[in-house]
């Protein structure tokens, strides 16, 4: 075998060459563009009676200056609270948010939280928020005392003789009562003593029978008729 025999010659595949991606992504983007230009032209020439056209307008600089307006108030409320005096003792606080009308103590809240929601509080209603509350509950009661005073009118006839009837009924009877304290305190102590014991030593030995609801105060004193079918009560 000779040498020109031994060399094998190897075939190289031929290669497919596609070109360059970038080159291709602008063909493409290029006959988009071409593409919406065309339908914006065809549009363009169409009949626009369908499309709603709007004169109104939307004022952004009023919009924003509200806005605006709104963030520098919160501003301002927050520097006036951190200015604000608030006491530190609790219990000052907490009578101070009861003049407010609000809940003296909220669910988990300590002394320092509570004293934050007080600042916070004066901050929006105004610092002398508890002089004003004070001064309004003050004229509340002066109302209220006026109305409790001393006032007059002209009764019924009937209530003129049932207070004569009680004054001739009752006058006697007052008469007669001081005139025995009287005759009493001339008597010595031992006497006054022994008669005190006496009657501790009688009410001992009385026992209940039976008791009744004579009405809805509590009984002070009840008597006897003078045939004994009458029991009067009073209170």
């Amino acid at each position: 075998m000779s040498d020109d025999d031994d060399v094998v010659l190897i075939k190289k595949p031929k290669q497919v060459h596609f070109g360059s991606l970038e080159e291709q992504e602008k063909a493409r983007l290029a006959a988009l563009a071409a593409a919406a230009k065309e339908g914006a032209e065809d549009i363009g020439g169409k009949d626009l009676g369908d499309i709603q056209v709007s004169s109104e307008y939307m004022e952004l600089e009023e919009e924003m200056s509200r806005d605006k307006k709104a963030l520098l108030e919160e501003f301002e409320r927050r520097r006036k609270a951190r200015q604000l005096n608030v006491s530190t003792d609790d219990d000052e606080v907490r009578r101070s948010l009861r003049q407010l009308g609000e809940p003296v103590c909220l669910f988990g809240e300590g002394p320092a939280e509570r004293r934050v929601r007080l600042r916070d509080l004066l901050s929006y209603l105004g610092e002398d928020a508890i002089h004003k509350k004070l001064e309004e509950e003050e004229a509340r009661i002066e109302r209220d005392r006026g109305r409790e005073g001393t006032w007059y009118h002209e009764g019924p006839p009937e209530l003129r003789e049932a207070r004569l009837w009680i004054a001739r009924y009752s006058l006697p009877k007052a008469k007669l009562r001081l005139c025995q304290a009287r005759e009493d305190l001339k008597l010595s102590g031992s006497v006054r003593a022994a008669a005190k014991q006496e009657s501790q030593r009688k009410a001992a030995a009385v026992s209940i029978y039976c008791s009744q609801i004579g009405d809805t105060r509590p009984i002070s004193f009840c008597r006897f008729s003078s045939d004994s079918k009458m029991l009067i009560t009073a209170s």
